[in-house]
């Protein structure tokens, strides 16, 4: 059950990384469009 706890957690972690790498995507073509 720990092992499960601790993918999991990963698995949240990495999908904050890649919404947070999509919010620097969006406004990097925010700046470029101004």
């Amino acid at each position: 059950e720990n092992l499960m706890s601790e993918i999991i957690i990963f698995i949240n972690e990495r999908e904050l990384i890649i919404s947070g790498f999509g919010d620097k995507i969006v406004f990097r073509s925010l700046d470029e469009s101004f």
